[in-house]
């Protein structure tokens, strides 16, 4: 502890002036000198009067140097008391998704309520004046208020969550940079992708576990239709081999899947499951060991199901396929089927056949045979038995399917729907394009065939209901598609809670913080003025 000090020390250059008030105190000096014979006379005279010689006046010059020192001392900053050290205090508490950990396997309370408790704890037993700033650190840096008792607040209701993006290490050393004036103490379980920092006090809560959890997930969903596909990769952070069940509920059929890990090792384990409906669905890893729950369940959001209002234009007599696709895509969908006359009212149109009226198709339509009204037919305009010379293999409609069977009485040479991507071609030119629409939203798309369908055997074929199916999907675009929640936890270093390999590091404890000093300026001002009245009567 330091007895005073000066906080403006430069400032005591005033001092000079003392000097000046020595020389300004002297005695004057008589101006003029007299020679005279009658000096004894002259001395016995000033006797009798009782006059003394004029001598310095010591106790008027050391009250008025006594004011002038005490002044330049207020000035320069005097201090009594105080101790040297930091007088504020930066937290940094871990908050990324392992701070979920339970402190025991057997525990209820998580590391984060640890640190939570650590930090009330030391903030209570801080001297008055230590300013305290709290940040917590998940993928972000949340900064909380300046006030300790709404810090607190805010901390507590924080729930760990995240892949620990964010650098202990770095805030630290942010933190640290004004190391003479802030004290930084990080709280975290020493876990996780990032470590600790290097500088300030350390301490470590929650304890390392044998865990296993989910760390990535990928999600197909092929809306409008039903299917959904889910692939987890459940990886086992532990030192015994385990057996879980990976299941699913909500939005789809209840579905389930086992997987069997060796001490260390991952595996993917995929899902195949169909939408029942819209809304959330939980993907859960369900069996031991199990540190903490945080990474055994993810959640994603469905779309509902399309349910389109599906319209047909065929002769039933002919195009009996053409009815039983409807329906079975309408049953599949949650969509119904519209009569023939309400087809503009539909959300998809399915025709084999005929003409349309309007220069125009529905922008999702599937078409075999069909052609618009404004398109005048010749003979010219029709290939007699054409022969199927390949197909796309790439595109999503025709991918993997076997069209080699494919046999073709008649077709349209032109004006079956307009140009777009050939999807089958044959000889003479396409046999089924797919036509994009750029102003609907979102973007719509029509798949127009060449042929009717009595005019062939496809609706005989195995690929046929693919065909229509994929086609109705390419119509709809990719959709909202599912998403997963935001309180999915992705992050394989997150749930390992095992020892690191370097080991966890050595705490360290608070410092002690600097004590404030007492101002001596009022006191150094109120001496200086009785200085200055004392010597008023002198």
């Amino acid at each position: 502890m330091d007895l005073w000090f000066l906080s403006d020390p430069q400032r005591l250059w005033l001092l000079l002036v003392l000097p000046l008030l020595l020389w300004l105190a002297r005695p004057h000096r008589p101006r003029h000198r007299v020679a005279t014979p009658h000096l004894e006379q002259w001395l016995r005279a000033r006797a009798r009067l009782g006059r003394r010689p004029r001598r310095f006046p010591w106790l008027r010059w050391l009250l008025a140097a006594v004011a002038a020192t005490a002044t330049v001392g207020a000035f320069a900053g005097a201090r009594y008391g105080g101790r040297s050290g930091p007088q504020a205090l930066a937290v940094v508490v871990d908050a990324s998704a392992s701070m979920a950990a339970r402190v025991t396997p057997e525990g209820e309370e998580t590391a984060f309520a640890s640190a939570v408790t650590a930090v009330r704890e030391a903030l209570a037993a801080l001297p008055p004046h230590v300013r305290v700033r709290v940040v917590a650190c998940s993928d972000s840096v949340t900064r909380l208020p300046s006030d300790a008792a709404m810090a607190l607040e805010q901390l507590a209701q924080i729930s760990p969550r995240g892949a620990g993006l964010v650098d202990l290490s770095a805030v630290g050393r942010e933190l640290d940079g004004l190391a003479h004036e802030v004290a930084v103490w990080t709280v975290t379980d020493g876990l996780g992708p990032t470590p600790p920092a290097a500088v300030g006090a350390l301490t470590l809560v929650g304890s390392t576990q044998d865990n296993a959890g989910i760390t990535a997930v990928a999600i197909e969903d092929a809306w409008p239709l039903p299917e959904v596909q889910a692939s987890l990769t459940v990886d086992n952070f532990s030192g015994r081999p385990g057996r879980w069940m990976v299941r699913a509920r909500g939005g789809v059929e209840d579905a389930a899947a086992p997987v069997e890990l060796r001490p260390g090792e991952s595996a993917r384990v995929g899902l195949a499951l169909r939408r029942t409906r819209g809304g959330r669905l939980e993907l859960w890893l369900d069996g031991t060991p199990d540190g903490f729950a945080v990474d055994d369940r993810i959640t994603v959001q469905l779309p509902e199901p399309a349910a389109p209002r599906i319209a047909v234009l065929a002769d039933d007599e002919t195009s009996p396929g053409i009815a039983a696709a409807a329906a079975a895509l309408a049953a599949e969908t949650g969509g119904r089927v519209l009569a023939a006359a309400a087809a503009g009212e539909a959300d998809y149109l399915i025709t084999d056949g005929g003409i349309l009226p309007g220069p125009a198709v529905h922008p999702r339509s599937l078409s075999f045979g069909t052609r618009r009204q404004d398109a005048p037919l010749s003979v010219a305009d029709i290939e007699p038995a054409p022969t199927v010379a390949d197909w796309d293999r790439e595109d999503p409609i025709t991918r993997g399917l076997d069209l080699s069977e494919l046999q073709v009485q008649t077709c349209l040479v032109r004006d079956f729907g307009g140009a777009g991507a050939t999807l089958i071609r044959a000889a003479h030119g396409p046999l089924a394009v797919l036509s994009r629409d750029p102003t609907s939203e979102p973007a719509a798309a029509s798949v127009h065939v060449a042929f009717r369908l009595s005019d062939s055997n496809f609706a005989l074929l195995p690929a046929f209901p693919q065909f229509v199916r994929r086609s109705f999907a390419r119509s709809f675009g990719a959709g909202d598609g599912a998403v997963p929640g935001s309180d999915s936890l992705l992050s394989a270093a997150e749930s390992d809670l095992r020892p690191p390999s370097t080991g966890r590091p050595a705490e360290r404890p608070l410092p002690a913080f600097g004590a404030p000093s007492v101002p001596l300026a009022p006191g150094l001002l109120l001496l200086a003025l009785a200085a200055l009245a004392l010597r008023v009567w002198v």
